[in-house]
């Protein structure tokens, strides 16, 4: 994964410890000059730019010192009016293992284990807002701007293929790099910008870039080079043109204004307006002198393009280009005038509505200013149109909240009952209700939903008040009973009442899901009180007993505010079979409390992370199917949790009680995935285990272990230099814990649910030759132990090394198996080599048709999170891995004079991860509270059993007797594609998951009826 976390290894760190130096010294520096005569975009270099092209060569490999790869590299640059070229020429000794990835109509899904050629150009003054572009050698494209991989401009490839090398050609319109400016234009002569060209060869796997800085990645834009725009290369002068204005915007009669660097004969200006892709305006401009200006109206909202071309004879000398949305100003305040003429609400019945009637006359008021100043809006200066805009964005919230009233207003009066206080909407489980959204569903409904016994369905309930502010809105079960009289009790059913977290950082462009807030905090049973004009909704989690007979429960449920209860129906439907309470889909969603929850609420105190605030955690994780076994280093390594003896002999023993305290646990609230090496690849030896407090047997004295170890010093420079299994072998006390963990896993019967991961994304041909070396060493010296590495996939070679024989469980990204040859290689090695396959996601990504992989991102469908369980069962996984639990956005952090406090005293903010790493949320009182998305992920989990546990019984049915039974069940055993079509394309409607879940239902039901009977007889 892409986030850097310290997590252990034992007595081993797996991380290249940066040398002092190294890189590049000097910058390195590009001139890019001018063409009047474009080049053909085929591939090849005969065109006469690229024979007067500057060149960047000498390329280095990453992360190295000064070492150039096996492989050269070249590119030339040059450029014209419209656009930026450049040529790639990549050499590679071995054509015939050219790994060319996807096909040319594939946009930002690139394969970045084959041959890839990046470039990266900084613009403006902040680094931070880079371009991204690459392409591969069939010309498929990927391209991000500030890191957001949903941007798609307009540029072009084409590529060529040699004999000895490989070719990329690049054509990128200046109008295509807006991220930065409102307007671009050609750039003038001496203008410079930062840039970086890498390289990522495919099968040697070697990385190597133009400007280089030894342990950096390419994204670190302080260190990229110098692109020189220089003009023309032989003595014609071409005319240069800048734009003086900084945006487009509203208003009449604007001047656009334009600065040529010389006079020249027949220059002519072409300017083109166009508003949601309609022109509005077409200019031809003679141009006499050093300027010249263009006006042009701007009055209504929507999308508008400017473009500008300056001619020489019929020769383009300048293109420019520039774009701007802009909000529709004048149109809201016509329609909000039109729309509130009415005023319906002054002649009917509302609770409150004199104090909204008056918010209501104000709006009226002010946007009827605003559209009588816009009948003239000639007379209107750039002060007063923006003054214009502020009140708009003012107005907006103000007419959104009408909106909002004018539907509770409809809902208060299509109410039976005289003056209700609230009324109840209702809601799935993944659905999102917002304070300001208005309500469109049924009112104070029944609540229906189905179940199996051990499984725990939810609803929401949308508590909507009428005019008044609610205070402490509570919420009670009765029992609920069948028509026998047979009952559930209440007991099994939790409510919460649902918070938002703030979204401090938008989402991706092209993402459809942005709320300034978003609902996904779950605080169980805490009354809560609901502003005046606004809703809030309720979380139900409706758990069925084992052993829940089959047919319909009835009940009711209770919301009282303010001394007023509505009561709903509830029926739940029992399907008559039992699911299990241990999850068969494995599941390790980093518990790792200590990692940034120890620093939210300063330190555990003296016993650090005890088993007993791990219960705390546990019980709350095994509601939500969520595995707890803890697997932070820190944790188990605190001197509270392990005692560490020096014996007579020399040798070491441990006293693992609290160990196994911990191990207990995680299996009493359905643990089922453990990570015995308690983290991945970091400086666990150098950091914890030298200091570590240990006993002498024979003195009782307490000092520390490098004492007692002095050969410590040259483990530590081993580690250092990168030589794990140097700093393995001969090592006593690893050898001696080691031996002593073992015999704890086994005792505890551990062994065959754990994973051993010491390399992360070992994406470098450094860590993965040491990810190789080690693992050897590994699985000679401990036979038993199962390694595993996250984004290790069986298909890949770096440096002419795979990783077959080295890895017992395969853990590709989730978007990775979009690939079918990697899919059906794992699946091989799974059937003839029993090795197991599961796995991860920390991210996501988009295909070129705007479709996603699922996480965790707030801005995603909240089934998000479970379908990662229906693509697990689709493609044979037996688990799967989130990044992660408990991790902390910096945002929420308390900072030493920082005012406000912090959660739940102040707002919980996204930070700019999105909810990557945040499932449960640290309470007051060090508890965990769960999240939306947690409950959809335990939806999932519980899905999945529908399936394995209809396999079961299939097995049992004899397809003789009953072929039409066993051909359905072979049928409903397959996830169609309109649930889950690949890891991009998947449902977003939780009602075809439900109606696949009823066919499920009523399968097992019906298999488990015949075979019931034929055991029987």
């Amino acid at each position: 994964m892409r986030i850097s976390l310290f997590l252990p290894v034992m007595l081993v760190s797996l991380t290249v410890m940066a040398a002092a130096g190294g890189g590049v010294k000097q910058p390195r520096f590009l001139e890019c000059f001018r063409t009047m005569q474009a080049p053909v975009l085929d591939g090849k270099m005969d065109d006469p730019c690229w024979r007067d092209a500057a060149v960047a060569t000498d390329f280095i490999l990453h992360q190295s010192e000064n070492k150039p790869p096996l492989n050269k590299t070249e590119v030339r640059a040059c450029y014209d009016a419209e656009n930026l070229y450049f040529f790639w020429t990549m050499y590679e000794k071995n054509m015939s293992k050219l790994q060319y990835g996807p096909p040319e109509d594939i946009r930002d899904n690139l394969d970045w284990n084959g041959d890839v050629a990046e470039l990266f150009l900084a613009l403006g003054s902040d680094l931070e807002q880079y371009y991204q572009l690459a392409a591969s050698p069939y010309g498929a494209r990927f391209d991000a701007y500030a890191k957001d991989s949903f941007y798609n401009a307009d540029w072009q490839v084409k590529t060529g293929i040699f004999a000895d090398h490989w070719t990329i050609e690049m054509a990128i319109p200046f109008g295509a790099l807006l991220g930065h400016a409102a307007f671009m234009g050609t750039p003038v002569p001496g203008e410079t910008w930062r840039i970086q060209f890498c390289r990522d060869q495919g099968y040697l796997h070697e990385w190597s870039t133009w400007r280089n800085k030894e342990h950096v990645s390419y994204h670190y834009s302080e260190y990229f080079g110098t692109l020189q725009f220089a003009g023309s290369k032989n003595t014609e002068q071409i005319p240069a043109v800048k734009h003086d204005f900084t945006e487009i915007f509203f208003g009449t009669k604007q001047k656009f204004a334009f600065t040529v660097n010389r006079e020249q004969p027949e220059l002519r200006a072409l300017v083109q307006l166009m508003r949601d892709g309609e022109i509005i305006a077409r200019q031809e401009l003679p141009i006499a002198g050093k300027t010249f200006t263009s006006t042009l109206d701007i009055l209504q909202g929507g999308k508008w393009d400017m473009t500008v071309e300056v001619y020489q004879g019929d020769q383009k000398v300048y293109h420019g280009f520039g774009s701007r949305e802009l909000p529709p100003v004048i149109e809201t305040f016509q329609s909000i005038v039109r729309e509130t003429a009415a005023d319906k609400l002054r002649n009917s019945h509302y609770p409150g509505k004199e104090a909204f009637i008056q918010e209501l006359a104000t709006l009226q008021q002010e946007s009827a200013a605003a559209v009588k100043s816009l009948q003239n809006p000639d007379a209107l200066t750039r002060a007063q149109w923006n003054d214009l805009v502020a009140l708009y964005t003012q107005v907006q919230k103000s007419w959104t909240k009408v909106r909002f009233v004018d539907n509770l207003v409809k809902i208060y009066h299509g109410i039976k009952e005289e003056n209700p206080l609230f009324a109840l909407g209702q809601a799935n489980a993944h659905a999102k209700i917002y304070r300001d959204s208005p309500y469109q569903g049924a009112i104070n409904a029944p609540l229906k939903l189905a179940a199996a016994g051990g499984e725990t369905e939810s609803i929401q309930l949308v508590v909507i008040p009428f005019g008044e502010p609610l205070q402490k809105v509570s919420v009670q079960f009765s029992a609920l009973r069948r028509a026998d009289g047979r009952q559930i009790s209440a007991d099994n059913f939790r409510w919460f009442a649902i918070d938002y977290v703030k979204i401090t950082d938008k989402p991706p462009t092209g993402s459809n899901f942005y709320q300034p807030y978003e609902p996904d905090i779950l605080l169980e049973g805490k009354a809560f009180d609901i502003e005046r004009n606004t809703q809030r909704p309720v979380w139900l989690d409706i758990t069925l007993p084992p052993g829940t007979p089959a047919g319909l429960y009835s009940g009711s449920v209770r919301v009282t505010a303010n001394q007023y209860t509505v009561e709903v129906p509830l029926e739940i439907t029992a399907f008559g079979f039992d699911i299990p309470r241990e999850t068969t889909l494995k599941n390790d969603f980093w518990l790792s409390p200590t990692l940034s929850w120890e620093k939210y609420y300063g330190g555990f105190g003296e016993a650090g992370y005890s088993p007993k605030l791990h219960r705390k955690h546990a019980e709350v994780l095994g509601r939500y199917r969520i595995n707890p076994f803890v697997l932070h280093h820190a944790v188990y390594w605190h001197p509270a949790n392990i005692k560490i003896f020096r014996e007579k002999d020399g040798t070491f023993s441990f006293d693992f009680s609290k160990w196994e305290q911990f191990i207990d646990t995680g299996f009493e609230f359905g643990g089922n995935f453990f990570p015995a090496s308690m983290g991945c690849s970091t400086d666990f030896f150098n950091r914890v285990v030298a200091d570590h407090p240990v006993i002498d047997r024979s003195s009782g004295k307490t000092g520390r272990l490098r004492q007692y170890l002095p050969e410590l010093a040259k483990h530590q420079e081993l580690l250092q230099k990168g030589d794990y299994v140097g700093a393995l072998e001969n090592n006593r006390f690893y050898d001696d814990f080691m031996n002593a963990y073992l015999k704890l896993l086994k005792k505890k019967e551990l062994l065959a649910i754990s994973g051993w991961e010491y390399f992360d994304e070992p994406n470098t041909n450094v860590r993965w030759d040491a990810m190789l070396k080690t693992h050897a060493f590994l699985k000679e010296k401990f036979p038993e132990i199962q390694l595993f590495g996250y984004s290790i996939e069986p298909t890949v070679e770096r440096g002419l090394k795979k990783s077959l024989g080295y890895i017992d469980i395969w853990a590709p990204s989730l978007y990775a198996l979009h690939n079918e040859n990697l899919r059906r290689t794992i699946q091989q090695r799974v059937s003839k080599f029993a090795e197991r396959f599961i796995f991860y996601s920390c991210s996501t990504k988009q295909d070129s048709q705007g479709n996603y992989t699922p996480f965790i991102h707030y801005y995603q469908s909240y089934l998000a999170p479970r379908i990662q369980a229906w693509m697990a069962y689709k493609y044979g996984a037996e688990g799967f891995m989130v990044f992660m639990l408990n991790s902390i956005p910096q945002e929420n952090m308390p900072e030493p004079g920082k005012s406000g406090g912090k959660w739940p005293e102040t707002e919980w903010l996204a930070g700019r991860w999105q909810g990557t790493g945040t499932l449960i949320y640290p309470g007051p009182d060090m508890e965990a509270i769960p999240s939306i998305r947690m409950a959809n992920f335990r939806d999932g989990f519980e899905d999945f059993e529908y399936f394995v546990l209809l396999r079961k019984l299939q097995a049992y049915l004899d397809d003789a007797k009953h072929p039409a039974l066993f051909q359905k069940i072979d049928r409903e055993l397959v996830i169609e594609e309109s649930i889950v079509k690949d890891v991009y394309e998947w449902t977003k409607d939780l009602d075809v998951i439900n109606a696949k879940r009823q066919r499920l239902a009523k399968l097992i039901v019906e298999t488990k009826q015949i075979i019931d009977k034929e055991r029987v007889r």
